[in-house]
């Protein structure tokens, strides 16, 4: 008997899920949603992520509704870089992005309805399935491993992996963390993306408990000075309240 498509969905997730704990040095892992990670530690969620995203081909990324700084530098950011890894992402919103992030690479190629296929979903700065709007009713939202990425401490912890740091300042934060355990390396426009998520939210470095955190790893940020003072003079001229 054939199997429905929807069955066979399921199957293709489970598989990616099973081949995923099967490669986890940390020991078995039940992929259980709301529980499994929440006590695991960073490095193990940085691991477990990476091997989500790593048999990918065209995974979905999504950001949350009323998109700030953060969510889109995250969404762009972290979609270029999956680019870099030879992937085919597709950014989406359910709401149209602000035009005073026009000046964010990448930005334009974000839609709100969804068309191409996708084998992993990466929800990025998100604290439930609520903040993804229409995006996550999409029939086959829930047939393909979700990789929850966020700082926020409300998050609930509804992916099948949960890459949430309470202690970031931002989700562009978790993302950077993220690319350094992958060993992608960053271009200027990949790092302005991050730069973006970073320091929006963060009204452009102005003290707090995260400036040695910044501090370290502003030279890892970019290579060169010139894409740093465009980013920054957009950001600075569009720059409202997150």
């Amino acid at each position: 008997m054939i199997a429905s498509s929807k069955n066979w969905s399921s199957v293709k997730k489970t598989t990616a899920l099973k081949q995923a704990s099967a490669q986890n040095p940390y020991g078995v892992l039940h992929f259980t949603r709301n529980s499994e990670d929440v006590v695991l530690g960073f490095s193990k969620k940085l691991f477990l992520s990476s091997q989500l995203i790593q048999p990918a081909r065209c995974p979905l990324l999504i950001c949350h509704i009323a998109p700030d700084g953060d969510a889109i530098g995250s969404l762009t950011g972290l979609g270029r870089a999956l680019h870099q890894m030879g992937l085919e992402p597709t950014l989406a919103c359910s709401d149209s992005v602000p035009s005073r992030f026009d000046y964010i690479p990448d930005v334009e190629t974000v839609v709100q309805k969804v068309n191409a296929p996708f084998d992993l979903v990466i929800s990025l700065d998100c604290s439930d399935l609520d903040r993804l709007g229409h995006l996550s009713q999409m029939p086959t939202f829930g047939s393909v491993p979700l990789l929850n990425i966020d700082h926020h401490v409300t998050n609930l912890n509804f992916g099948d992996v949960n890459l949430v740091d309470p202690q970031a300042s931002s989700t562009a934060q978790v993302v950077l963390r993220l690319l350094e355990h992958m060993a992608v390396p960053l271009d200027a426009e990949l790092a302005t993306c991050l730069l973006v998520g970073i320091v929006l939210p963060l009204r452009f470095f102005c003290g707090g408990r995260h400036w040695l955190w910044r501090k370290s790893r502003m030279e890892w940020l970019g290579p060169t000075s010139r894409w740093l003072c465009v980013a920054l003079r957009g950001m600075r001229a569009t720059a409202t309240p997150d």
